[in-house]
């Protein structure tokens, strides 16, 4: 999996990366067919989130199924096959990701417009519009 952590460490001393790499190999070495990742990119930066990412792709092209749960909605774009959405424990949405835009997730995930739900005021001057 071209990982590298030092045999002896404690688990306790390795970054949120390989942690969550070890738990990955941890469920290939029991032969594990499906995996469920819940939020697995929330403690990691951009270069971890990248390998995760390549490792899920890996994963999913040996036929091993990947549950990717996340609110980073680019991720699923870029790894997912189909998409669920869940709003208040119900499944308010589900598809093949390519037949989805990210305005289409966005409100099944919030029950409205996207641009709706944000709202920003302009100062023009002393002018508040």
């Amino acid at each position: 999996m071209n990982i590298e952590m030092p045999e002896t460490a404690l688990v306790e001393s390795l970054s949120p990366a390989q942690q969550q790499t070890l738990q990955i190999v941890k469920a290939l070495q029991i032969n594990a067919r499906i995996m469920i990742m819940d939020e697995p990119t929330s403690a990691l930066g951009v270069e971890e989130t990248k390998s995760l990412l390549e490792v899920v792709r890996k994963l999913t092209s040996q036929n091993i199924g990947v549950i990717y749960i996340s609110h980073y909605l680019e991720e699923i774009f870029e790894i997912g096959e189909r998409v669920t959405v869940l709003k208040d424990g119900q499944v308010v949405d589900t598809g093949q990701v390519q037949n989805k835009d990210m305005g289409t997730i966005t409100k099944s995930m919030i029950g409205r417009e996207g641009s709706l739900f944000y709202h920003r005021d302009r100062v023009i001057g002393n002018a508040l519009i």
